[in-house]
């Protein structure tokens, strides 16, 4: 997902088209609309960021990915689009066009193609750059992603228990690097579009071959450790840990395809819009397609926490209860589907042992927390019922 320089052409433009008595009414729709679907993936991703910190569900090495994605979408995608859209409004409406003192240049209005001295005097310009610093950081992150599965299908006997932090803090580096340079050069315009949406479509190409082909050893894995349950020793292979580990990559790589596959409709929809950008000659569209490619990139920003919470069933959980606790008794919620609902027993008997204290009489998380039971079947059977409560089982099946 990559643009152009960034510049004051978009910004110019839909404040043109408000400022038209033809378009503004359209314009204004569309900007009101895209500014609730900014503040609903404000509050999606900070209902993600919140559920991993609490439930530890996750690997380290995965929950600081996913936390990185949030935090610059949330200080680089929310904050500045919010801006441009309250900017776009005060150039146009409250001042007519005059009040933005920023915007001019010696009385005259910055072009998108005038030097960066002459841009940078206007704040838009600096939230566009953060932006597009924002929207290469989400292109790397899916491959940043693909690889750390990749470690936890290769480490599965003991990634449970040795985190191995040094590989998040490496694979943030590399996509932090990356989305720097692909901001410097769109800024200073030394790197083509079309060459910025090859390397990242590539390099995502290439991620996704990563995770088809650990979800597939991850599924031969499970099978042989579901063989060789009747005769678990603690010298194999197939320890509890590895078996915890094993099905944890399984669940996070369907999760991560769901991604790749909104990720690739996504790019494909910005390419299009992009080129219909350049090609179109009628004002009132090339106005349209300005705004429908923040749009969106407004709606994937929505969909990434929503396939994250809806994907695992302890997020879920806690959603529900959230919504219970708000009096929300009667809510239909399109997170849960009619096989994966969270039961009302369920719940009240997580509840009820919450409020007690008691401790549970399973592990509550994977972050290297121990079972510790007096044989190996006791431990097993607790393994599973710990899965169970966590996962829906049934689903590992159907990736077979």
């Amino acid at each position: 997902m990559a643009v152009a320089g960034p510049s004051l052409v978009p910004f110019t433009r839909i404040a043109e088209a408000i400022h038209s008595t033809n378009q503004s009414t359209l314009f204004s729709v569309l900007l009101i609309f895209e500014l609730c679907i900014v503040l609903s993936g404000f509050f999606l991703v900070a209902v993600v960021l919140i559920l991993l910190h609490r439930t530890q569900f996750v690997h380290i090495n995965c929950y600081r990915i996913v936390a990185n994605m949030a935090w610059h979408y949330i200080l680089f995608g929310v904050v500045p689009r919010f801006f441009e859209v309250v900017y776009v409004f005060d150039y146009t409406l409250t001042w007519g066009g005059l009040g933005s003192r920023n915007v001019y240049s010696n009385g005259t209005l910055i072009s998108g193609n005038a030097p960066i001295s002459i841009r940078a005097q206007s704040p838009v310009f600096w939230s566009n750059i953060m932006r597009f610093y924002f929207v290469f950081v989400g292109a790397f992150t899916l491959p940043a992603s693909a690889i750390e599965r990749c470690c936890a299908a290769i480490y599965v006997n003991d990634y449970e228990r040795n985190n191995r932090s040094f590989i998040s803090a490496l694979l943030l580096l590399i996509v932090e690097c990356k989305a720097i340079f692909l901001t410097c050069a769109s800024v200073l315009g030394f790197i083509h579009f079309l060459i910025t949406v090859i390397v990242i479509g590539l390099e995502n190409i290439v991620a996704l071959f990563i995770i088809l082909y650990c979800g597939r050893k991850n599924i031969n894995f499970y099978k042989k450790s579901m063989s060789h349950c009747p005769k678990i020793r603690k010298d194999t292979i197939y320890s509890l840990s590895a078996r915890y580990q094993n099905v944890q990559n399984i669940r996070v790589a369907k999760m991560l395809r769901k991604m790749f596959v909104a990720s690739w409709i996504c790019t494909f929809l910005l390419v299009c819009i992009y080129i219909a950008v350049i090609a179109t000659k009628n004002t009132t569209l090339s106005h349209l397609n300005w705004e429908l490619f923040d749009l969106v990139i407004a709606i994937y920003a929505n969909i990434v926490p929503f396939v994250i919470v809806r994907e695992i069933r302890a997020f879920r959980r806690e959603v529900y209860k959230g919504l219970r606790q708000l009096g929300c008794t009667h809510f239909s919620f399109c997170l849960w589907s009619k096989g994966s609902m969270v039961s009302s027993q369920e719940l009240t008997d997580t509840t009820t042992r919450d409020s007690s204290k008691e401790p549970a009489p399973h592990l509550e998380n994977v972050m290297g927390v121990k079972l510790i039971h007096s044989n190996p079947q006791d431990e097993t059977a607790a393994h599973f019922t710990q899965l169970e409560n966590m996962w829906d089982p049934k689903e590992v099946y159907l990736l077979q």
